[in-house]
């Protein structure tokens, strides 16, 4: 994929996006859309994906505040809680080297 820019006589170039391919031994292109009516800032954008640069390192784009569990996790959880898992875990659980220490979250409440 790449991006064409084709002049127009008298009006503005259209920017296409264009696919290359090899059909019955000749290169051909193949327009899949053209982008004319996008802003320069989101065509220049997609130049740069297409590229293949890093536009934002995954790690600076988000920020994980607080995750909520969700499907088995939870209903593990719940279960664990309506038992009360945490009379039968020692309080020396600070590392996860049991399995029932393995399966607890670390901010779950221990045994005193």
């Amino acid at each position: 994929m790449y991006m064409a820019v084709v002049p127009n006589c008298g009006s503005l170039p259209a920017i296409l996006l264009r696919e290359g391919y090899r059909g019955a031994g000749k290169t051909r292109n193949r327009t899949l859309a053209s982008l004319s009516a996008w802003p320069a800032e989101r065509i220049e954008r997609l130049c740069a994906v297409l590229r293949g640069d890093r536009l934002l390192p995954a790690g600076d784009a988000v920020q994980i505040m607080r995750a909520l569990p969700l499907g088995q996790v939870l209903a593990a959880l719940t279960t664990a809680q309506r038992i009360e898992t945490r009379r039968a875990v020692p309080s020396s659980c600070s590392t996860p080297q049991t399995p029932a220490c393995s399966i607890l979250p670390p901010s779950w409440p221990r045994r005193r």
